[in-house]
């Protein structure tokens, strides 16, 4: 019955799980089993493809000895939007300013929401790492200690995931991978800015826990650098509270992706990217292919997916002449089959009569 319903967030936006007390209604036994069975699954999902889940699922853990039917019907709300996007998919699309040189560049978003357990009143935690781009960690956890203020939540918040770009760090290196520094911190509170960068205790920060203040050493190392971002700007927005549908939509496209927009099979892309004419001179693609520019992007209509497949038709046909791709002419001797010990050599001189280069517009 309930897949007849549309949801649009995983969550009910604003919804916080409650635990029964003593004597209110909880689960029977057969349906606590279904429910912890039921949120084992969705942590699955959560932690390796699915971040859109993480913090309703986290809510939802909070009763995992004893939930309620309120909660055991927003675990069946949440396997219903897991069904509905089925489609979409863990995004991996790393972005180089320079294709011909990897830099690796890790980025960190950083939020909280302060006192955001209305039974504990402890704050809520998320973030999100990024290399290149491409979410590579995630968190939506409950906070040790009751904060006294947002500023304070956000630098607890802000400290546990610096301890995870720490990590980071250093699996990275241990591949002999250099990382840009200093990587970049992202938060949207002024004040936990401050805290980190200033080492002077006033009243209000002086009681914060001294496990918290290595942040500050790693600023001063040169291993991070914080800056400001505004709230709706911040993706990690989304790890510590249910979003409403237009916060998640103004995100999402940073983690997942429909299927329809890489649809386009690898046959497709051999065919753009070798072409043999009847001559029997070979066109080779110098260029590499970009899969962006033969498909529409994550946040444009997929109706925009035929548009493509026909300029691909009506490209192998010679009706269609895309300006993305720059292909050069060239001559092949000793034509035949290539293989591991074939060699093949190819006239590149541009000065040669023999080659010709030609843009296709």
């Amino acid at each position: 019955k309930m897949r007849h319903y549309n949801y649009k967030t995983p969550g009910t936006p604003g919804k916080i799980i409650i635990r029964p007390s003593a004597d209110e209604n909880s689960l029977t036994a057969e349906d606590q089993k279904l429910y912890r069975s039921g949120v084992g699954t969705l942590l699955q999902f959560s932690g390796k493809t699915r971040p859109d889940l993480a913090n309703p699922v986290r809510e939802l853990s909070k009763c995992m000895d004893r939930a309620t039917p309120a909660a055991f019907k927003e675990m069946l709300r949440i396997i219903c939007y897991l069904i509905q996007t089925k489609d979409h998919g863990f995004k991996i699309a790393p972005k180089l300013d320079q294709p011909s040189k990897i830099e690796w560049k890790l980025k960190l978003y950083s939020d909280s929401d302060w006192a955001g357990d209305v039974q504990t009143r402890k704050s809520v935690t998320g973030f999100v790492i990024l290399l290149n781009e491409t979410p590579i960690l995630w968190r939506s956890q409950t906070q040790r200690t009751v904060s006294l203020s947002s500023t304070e939540a956000e630098y607890y918040a802000m400290a546990d995931a610096t301890k995870e770009i720490k990590f980071v760090l250093q699996v990275l290196e241990s591949l002999d991978l250099q990382v840009e520094k200093p990587i970049i911190v992202h938060i949207d509170n002024v004040g936990a800015i401050f805290v980190a960068e200033n080492a002077s205790a006033t009243k209000h920060t002086r009681h914060i826990d001294s496990r918290y203040h290595f942040v500050r050493e790693f600023i001063i190392d040169g291993h991070i650098k914080i800056i400001f971002v505004m709230s709706k700007k911040n993706i990690s927005d989304m790890f510590t509270k249910n979003v409403t549908s237009e916060i998640l939509e103004e995100h999402i496209d940073n983690f997942l992706i429909h299927r329809e927009i890489i649809k386009l099979t690898s046959d497709e892309l051999n065919t753009i990217t070798q072409i043999t004419d009847p001559g029997g001179v070979s066109e080779i693609q110098t260029d590499s292919v970009s899969p962006s520019a033969l498909s529409p992007s994550a946040s444009g209509n997929l109706g925009t997916i035929d548009k493509t497949r026909t300029q691909i038709s009506e490209y192998l046909s010679g009706k269609y002449k895309p300006t993305h791709y720059s292909t050069t002419r060239v001559k092949r001797t000793n034509v035949g089959k290539i293989g591991p010990k074939t060699s093949t050599s190819v006239n590149r001189t541009s000065t040669s009569e023999n080659t010709k280069t030609r843009t296709i517009k």
